[in-house]
């Protein structure tokens, strides 16, 4: 019944998926393991892609229709301007100089709680705390190919996806692990956090249940990066209600390059029409609280939240 309800839910949303056997299962992914299977679910659109090739591709059509992209230029303050009792964007404060606008969109990711800090006299609440995220890339397995489809093993928390005829294997563990680190260095940028056998413990003993060959299979590395995450799960968008003009597109749940098409538009359509373009209160930023933004409680709310996702 959790199966069906989960295909109805993907094609009210105009997914095409379809309720499978086991047996069907395993002609796709024949390295799964399937006796304990009661069913699955193809979804035939579903893939991959090259988070870096994507964002490249993505700035090339901005810059196509007039964008001015500046990258290593750090953002020290946002300046603002009280009228009619509300506060409004005015510009940024970079070390390049100050840079007018009437309209900012905060897409710091997991620095998006500490750039919210520096909004308007108040600041802007961004509830999210970055968790470590773990996962392995083998050796080559035979009967891998680049057209494996993802797998995804929600009882067992965890996921997977061909890379260079091996496999990456990671997961979202029940209890997780928050980067207990204030503020995030603003040179943390592609650095990886220190291996943890014991908190991947419970992904890697579910991965051998499921799939066998990774117990003789060549683990290159176990990589470990930190991602954020929102109490509720969901991501965040709209304009901050403390600051008129300050928009926010972030706490993506380790899914932004998934979700970075729908976002960006649901966010320039918001801009430019004023209001949000649908019934979006599930991500709108307004669902939260100041108080929601307490480091200590979002630390341990994180330590759940993983394992929901």
């Amino acid at each position: 019944q959790a199966l069906k309800r989960q295909v109805a839910l993907a094609r009210s949303f105009g997914v095409e998926d379809e309720l499978i056997t086991p047996t069907e299962a395993g002609d796709l992914w024949p390295l799964m393991r399937t006796d304990d299977l009661q069913g699955a679910i193809w979804i035939p659109g579903d893939g991959k892609a090259n988070p870096a090739d994507l964002c490249m591709s993505l700035a090339k059509g901005a810059r196509q229709r007039g964008a001015r992209l500046r990258e290593g230029v750090a953002v020290t303050g946002v300046l603002t301007e009280r009228r009619g009792g509300v506060e409004h964007v005015r510009g940024v404060r970079t070390a390049e100089g100050d840079v007018k606008c009437e309209v900012l969109v905060n897409c710091a990711g997991q620095w998006a709680r500490q750039f919210g800090a520096l909004c308007g006299p108040a600041g802007v609440t961004v509830p999210l705390y970055p968790a470590e995220h773990f996962y392995i890339v083998t050796d080559r397995i035979d009967g891998v190919h680049p057209m494996l489809p993802v797998m995804r093993d929600p009882d067992g928390y965890i996921y997977y996806k061909e890379e260079v005829g091996g496999l990456v294997m990671g997961g979202f563990e029940p209890v997780a692990k928050p980067w207990r680190v204030e503020p995030i260095p603003s040179t943390f940028q592609f650095q990886l956090l220190a291996e943890d056998w014991d908190q991947f413990e419970i992904l890697m003993t579910n991965a051998i249940h499921r799939t066998p060959c990774l117990e003789t299979a060549k683990v290159k590395m176990l990589l470990n990066g930190p991602e954020s995450f929102t109490p509720d799960g969901n991501c965040i968008l709209g304009e901050a209600p403390e600051l008129r003009g300050c928009y926010v597109c972030a706490g993506f749940n380790s899914a932004g390059i998934a979700n970075s098409g729908g976002a960006g538009r649901l966010i320039a359509e918001w801009i430019a029409g004023g209001e949000a373009p649908g019934d979006l209160w599930d991500v709108d930023i307004r669902r939260f609280a100041p108080f929601m933004a307490n480091r200590k409680a979002l630390a341990e709310r994180t330590g759940e939240t993983l394992g929901l996702h």
